[in-house]
């Protein structure tokens, strides 16, 4: 969990989804990323590790 420069704590509101060619095996080593919102004053950041 990620504390924001504010102190509220950014929130996950999207998930980067897996590539449909993937095999299960291979989803385990992806590196999927994710979009996260600050609860408190909106702060968006992008391109954050979800995995």
């Amino acid at each position: 969990m990620f504390k924001c420069a504010c102190g509220g704590i950014f929130l996950v509101v999207k998930v980067e989804e897996y590539p449909k060619h993937l095999s299960g095996i291979e989803k385990l080593n992806y590196p999927r990323t994710c979009t996260v919102k600050c609860d408190k004053c909106g702060k968006v950041k992008e391109n954050q590790p979800y995995d």
